[in-house]
């Protein structure tokens, strides 16, 4: 099962640009003199992701979620919180070559560098590399040295962002002002400025003059002409905007931009020597960009992360592995445990008891603490060999291959294994793609070699599946030969997600009835709790000369609010079935009508507050309709989601977000509209993985008499003793909009209605303008003084009722 075995290396480290935590027995890297790429400086730049509830830092030179100015984690989840989950990740990725050189570029804390900003060198000869049709040896493709100048790395030592909602202004501002279009163009407003820099300034084109690829970031060519040219209405290519589709999911796997807000960036692994792996420089130029989501569930507190790595090298590797490293501390460090969901793909981290207490001035998570995951959604093509690889995908009642995602419909008996990666069982020849294929971990605490890696042969070892030292991993125990069953394992901790027993290579392990998870341990006896990190790996496969492969990955989150310790794992696993969903959709997703814009008069012990839809909205006039043709795929039947109402809802503070809107112990329902039109109450189902049942929950239980766009408010909802709101005491409010579609009802014990609408209810994920929904703060206070002495004379609601007989009402 592992074919490759590193001697250990013993080397003295060099500490560079460190700040991070280092455990008692973790090694720094090492320094190697000899020359190997540019005299490339170190990476600079930083960046903050925090579109939706998460605040996650990430860096140029490949680190990402340390702060390693302040020695401190920074993947903040739920944001503001002060509570942070992962201290350190990275992309890992190795592989040797003919004459067995080990060629590797890994980071934990980058206190080295083995990454550097730009794109490198290439000369394509007789064309690049394509994966697909793996035809034709080295000797007929003329690949230069890949390289870089140190002046090209301080260029792109930068994050170039871009939201899609800047995206569509732009385009629909260009097909006005061009006369493409002329329908609803006298409300379209030109883009700030900011926006219109960030579009021009887009990296659409490396410098061919200095051998660099001329596509490089993904840009919509408006004109087909080959060069981007914002005035001629090119712009930063998002492929699901505006009806257009080029791109057909789960076939065409060219890579767009994904989620509302994007920050892409470019790196190598040439820019200069390896000095925290000491590893020989590959020649990988990474073109990465980061993703989130502004919804209101789950994927409200996920990131997401796309990387494109094109081997620029010239050298064929062999047993290549890439690999997602993380350093996650729920909270406190010293006491979490990790797994993996093998069907899933999935690795986690989650707390080794149930109260995580604060320690060492790093804030705990308390009671039913969460657990963090990371879904590695696709990997590296696997090695071409003739056919359609089906996967370990069995129904165990008939004993014939399942195709992936697809269940026995009849008995449900089917077990599907979608961590294994995409393109099996598709009836394409050569496009199957590795999913998570290892999971290893190890402690920082721990002796050697159970502790982190120091030399590349270390970083390879892991991701090859074997521990520091090139010992073998074992089923059960601490995943060692002295605690284990004797069974080698690919996967360590995977529970009960692999009932096929792949990871033993087809060795049922009769001795765990229920798995093997940390908590399992030893036949029954809890492993110790510790500082954990995990590795997760794809391949190993062939890495050649201008091969373009991708890794995407998702970061997941779950809190359970009562339970053992797994009721926050299932949890997460849980919101991983959205991510999932929406992997397997290309990141297309839904898009329910905008939220209103909320504007509030502060009265004397009274609020009113106002909604209106400005034009940058797709509810504008109230004429929100959108097409889903992800989660409705019967085309006969209504697929389209309407307009239907509003709804206001008191939140408990300005830390509430609009995922927990539904959550009475921090939201309130304050007002709600609905149209005239029959519709009042709407139920949504949800399906419970752990119960294995469709949950009930009202959505809506409406009044049916019509749209309105003002409301009284003089209660607080959260208020302890007397309901009126208080002057001067801030007050927080979130105003959606939903939409309504329910082609045909659902029943979940009526067989016959088993295929119908599940989800009749959405409701907003994106403010009217395009960025995340935030509460509004208000502060009841008597207006006369801001009014200049004007006494109030006349009530809210005390003017004449006007009923619209045709046109539409400015909102106010």
């Amino acid at each position: 099962m592992k074919k490759q075995f590193f001697a250990t290396i013993i080397t003295i480290g060099v500490s560079l640009n460190g700040w991070a935590y280092l455990g008692p027995n973790d090694k720094k890297g090492g320094g190697d003199e000899t020359p190997k790429g540019a005299n490339c400086a170190p990476a600079t730049a930083r960046l903050t992701m925090e579109f939706n509830d998460v605040s996650a830092l990430i860096e140029q030179g490949g680190s990402m979620f340390q702060d390693r100015q302040n020695g401190t984690p920074a993947y903040e989840v739920p944001k503001g919180s002060d509570l942070y989950s992962i201290y350190a990740g990275a992309l890992w990725m190795g592989g040797v070559d003919v004459n067995g050189q080990l060629k590797l570029a890994a980071l934990r804390y980058r206190q080295g560098n083995d990454f550097w900003p730009g794109p490198l060198t290439v000369n394509p000869g007789t064309g690049n590399y394509n994966p697909l049709d793996p035809v034709g040896d080295d000797a007929r493709r003329d690949f230069g040295e890949a390289n870089i100048d140190p002046d090209q790395c301080q260029a792109y030592d930068r994050f170039y962002t871009i939201r899609k909602s800047e995206v569509i202004s732009f385009s629909i501002w260009y097909e006005c002002n061009a006369g493409i279009v002329t329908e609803g163009c006298d409300d379209i407003e030109a883009p700030s400025n900011d926006v219109l820099k960030r579009i021009y300034e887009w990296p659409a084109h490396g410098d061919v003059s200095r051998g660099q690829d001329y596509f490089l970031a993904p840009y919509y060519d408006r004109d087909g002409d080959g060069n981007y040219n914002p005035d001629a209405g090119d712009h930063p290519w998002y492929d699901d905007i505006l009806g257009r589709d080029d791109v057909e999911c789960g076939v065409d796997r060219r890579v767009t931009l994904y989620g509302d807000e994007t920050h892409w960036w470019v790196f190598n692994d040439k820019g200069n020597i390896h000095t925290e792996t000491t590893g020989d420089p590959i020649g990988m130029e990474i073109r990465a960009q980061a993703f989130s989501f502004a919804t209101n569930d789950e994927v409200n507190f996920m990131t997401f992360y796309n990387y494109e790595l094109i081997n620029r090298g010239t050298q064929t590797l062999y047993n290549t592995y890439f690999s997602q490293y993380l350093d996650c501390d729920i909270g406190n460090y010293s006491d979490d445990y990790v797994g993996c969901d093998v069907s899933r793909g999935l690795g986690y981290t989650y707390n080794g008891d149930l109260i995580d207490q604060s320690e060492g001035g790093t804030n705990g998570y308390g009671e039913n603490p969460p657990a963090i995951g990371c879904d590695f959604f696709e990997g590296p093509y696997q090695d071409a060999d003739g056919i359609d690889n089906p996967g370990p995908v069995v129904d165990p009642v008939t004993g014939e291959i399942v195709p992936p995602g697809i269940l026995d419909a009849l008995n449900n008996n089917g077990i599907v294994y979608n961590g294994i990666g995409v393109g099996y069982s598709d009836s394409l020849i050569d496009n199957e793609r590795f999913g998570m294929r290892r999971f290893t971990y190890y402690t920082s605490t721990s002796q050697y070699p159970y502790n982190d890696p120091g030399t590349a042969a270390e970083y390879y070892n892991f991701m090859e599946g074997q521990w520091a030292n090139g010992e073998e991993m074992f089923y059960g125990g601490l995943g060692n030969e002295q605690t284990g069953s004797g069974v080698l394992s690919d996967y360590m901790f995977p529970g009960d997600s692999d009932p096929l027993n792949w990871g033993t290579g087809g060795v049922a392990m009769d001795d765990y009835p229920d798995g093997w998870d940390e908590i399992i341990g030893d036949g029954g006896s809890p492993n110790p709790v510790g500082d954990r990190r995990f590795v997760q790996s794809a391949g190993p496969f062939t890495l050649r000369p201008g091969a373009i492969n991708n890794i995407t990955v998702g970061i997941v989150y779950g809190r359970s609010t009562a339970g053992g310790q797994l009721a926050s794992v299932n949890a997460m696993k849980q919101a991983d079935t959205k991510a999932q969903a929406l992997f397997d959709a290309c990141f297309d997703i839904l898009s329910p009508p905008d939220a209103p814009k909320l504007t509030i008069q502060e009265l004397e012990n009274e609020l009113i507050l106002v909604l209106e839809n400005p034009v940058s909205s797709n509810n504008y006039q109230e004429a929100y309709e959108e097409e889903d043709e992800i989660n409705i795929s019967d085309p006969s039947v209504d697929r389209f989601y309407r307009f239907e109402g509003y709804q206001i809802f008191q939140v408990r503070d300005d830390e509430v977000s609009v995922a927990e809107i539904y959550d009475t112990d921090k939201s309130r329902l304050v007002a709600q509209c609905d149209k005239k039109n029959g519709i009042d109450r709407i139920i949504n189902f949800t399906f419970d993985e752990s119960l294995g049942f469709a949950i009930p929950a009202e959505m809506v239980d409406g009044s049916d008499v019509g749209i309105q766009h003002s409301f009284r408010v003089v209660s607080d909802l959260f208020a302890q003793g007397s309901p009126e709101l208080v002057n001067h005491k801030t007050y927080y409010y979130i105003a959606v909009a939903y939409a309504y579609n329910q082609f045909k009802e659902y029943n979940p014990n009526d067989p016959e209605l088993l295929d119908g609408q599940t989800k009749p209810y959405i409701s907003s994920r994106l403010s009217f303008d395009g960025t995340a929904i935030s509460s509004v703060a208000a502060v009841p206070h008597n207006p006369m003084p801001e009014a200049d002495g004007t006494i109030q004379l006349v009530d809210y609601g005390t003017s004449p009722r006007i009923t619209r007989l045709d046109g539409y009402g400015n909102g106010n």
